[in-house]
């Protein structure tokens, strides 16, 4: 696949092979053949963009691949990159009937919805054709998954769309910090340009609330969504963390995977904070990247992880390992350069609002691990700080902007929302289908105005 613009050929990530390859035409008729297309499909209800997926590969099986394309793109338009990095063992394979009636393994959903979107996107034409102009104007706020898959119906559906983006690169996380072994930068970013061909316009390296203001938007455009994903990587506060170098799970991901990075790694003993996905896809790359010990340091048991089963297993066997009920209280350093953390124990105590039990400090359990790469993986800022100049009117939650559920609407009228910013932080297809959702109800806003 040829490298984008702004998207180096020798970075990081190129080490690393993606685990999954591409399935071809006889692997996936093979597997289609599988399927009982079952009525009210389990399947379909746990894809939270809610593809009919008991239909496409019904087409699938029978031939009628660009009717399979529309079925899944018209629900997904990431379709293709969500096949690469789906947890789809906790949504559609999962509720997948096979292995409980007869104990056959579930229909590998995900390496279908891939094969037909890549076929789409590198072989189909006007899958869907442009409606006329409406004269109608819709920014777009930054550049991630919710974005895209928004200004792609937005644009098919005749209205101007553009995008600012305050980066070099379109995608948002889903370019910048997926784990190399599941998908590398190329894809999501051929897969926005397929997508927004239609005609979205795209304002690289300008900054909202700075290059342009909120007023300057309402002014120029009749609609505003917002689609700016999280901020930075959050810090724990613990004395010693300007100690270098201490990267937060993202700022590594991120350079990884756009070049900052080098290899090979100079790092011989990583320790990485946390016990989620963004903690594990951390640790399992830097012991893929070769750093010979990685350590996942997380103040709770091993069963209490907020990441994926199968993703910690599968850092395990790449050699990753870890310390449970084990919380840092300092970053350890010797002239400015990190040595390890300083810890203490914890035993679960009751139930904290989360449902699991509480981590309780042991007293005199304090402890040093060394290490001379800290990794914090323990969340990111919330959306506000992203959003200078934010209309006061527009009301948050907490952290996230506060969006219907059905539409996408914020609280100030003409200003949608979708992905992490309004979200929290979920997976990819969650962006994809809240910017669907939020495109629909745009476009619904602008036609009503203009009657």
């Amino acid at each position: 696949m040829p490298h984008p613009a702004g998207l180096p050929a020798e970075r990081a990530e190129t080490a690393i092979a993606t685990h999954e390859r591409a399935w071809g035409t006889r692997e996936v008729l093979l597997e289609a053949q599988r399927c009982l297309y079952c009525h009210n499909a389990p399947c379909s209800r746990g894809c939270p963009a809610g593809v009919d997926v008991a239909e496409f590969i019904r087409s699938l099986r029978t031939g009628a691949w660009k009717a399979a394309a529309r079925l899944v793109l018209s629900a997904n338009a990431l379709a293709e990159t969500c096949g690469c990095v789906c947890p789809t063992e906790m949504l559609c394979v999962g509720e997948c009937v096979l292995p409980r009636i007869d104990g056959q393994a579930p229909i590998a959903i995900h390496r279908l919805q891939r094969f037909i979107a890549n076929w789409a996107r590198t072989r189909a034409t006007d899958l869907f054709p442009r409606q006329p102009d409406t004269g109608m104007r819709v920014a777009l706020v930054g550049g991630g998954p919710a974005s895209v898959a928004c200004a792609h119906e937005l644009a098919r559906r005749g209205h101007a769309a553009v995008i600012f983006e305050s980066g070099e690169l379109l995608g948002g996380l889903n370019t910048a910090a997926i784990a190399p072994h599941k998908m590398h930068a190329e894809l999501p970013l051929a897969e926005a340009e397929w997508l927004l061909r239609t005609g979205v316009e795209v304002r690289a390296r300008t900054a909202v609330g700075e290059a342009i203001t909120f007023a300057q938007l309402e002014e120029e455009y009749d609609a505003i969504f917002i689609g700016v994903g999280q901020g930075p990587d959050r810090r724990l506060g613990l004395a010693g963390e300007d100690a270098r170098p201490l990267l937060g799970a993202i700022e590594f991901l991120r350079g990884v995977k756009t070049g900052r990075l080098a290899t090979p790694l100079p790092w011989k003993r990583a320790l990485c904070v946390g016990g989620g996905n963004s903690a594990i896809d951390a640790a399992r790359t830097l012991k893929e990247l070769g750093v010979p010990e990685v350590v996942l340091v997380y103040r709770r048991a091993e069963d209490q992880m907020k990441g994926y089963p199968g993703e910690w297993q599968a850092a395990k066997l790449a050699g990753v390992h870890a310390h449970f009920l084990t919380l840092p209280v300092a970053v350890l350093a010797s002239e400015g350069t990190v040595t390890g953390l300083r810890c203490i124990r914890m035993t679960p105590g009751e139930p904290d609002e989360s449902g699991r039990p509480r981590p309780v400090p042991v007293p005199g359990s304090e402890h040093d691990i060394a290490g001379d790469l800290v990794i914090m993986a323990v969340g990111q800022v919330g959306a506000g700080d992203l959003l200078p100049g934010l209309p006061d009117d527009i009301r948050m939650g907490g952290a996230r902007i506060a969006v219907s559920p059905e539409t996408g609407a914020t609280s100030r009228a003409g200003y949608y929302a979708g992905g992490d910013c309004a979200n929290g932080g979920a997976e990819v297809v969650n962006a994809a289908a809240e910017g669907l959702r939020a495109a629909r109800a745009i476009d619904d806003y602008l036609r009503t105005r203009a009657r």
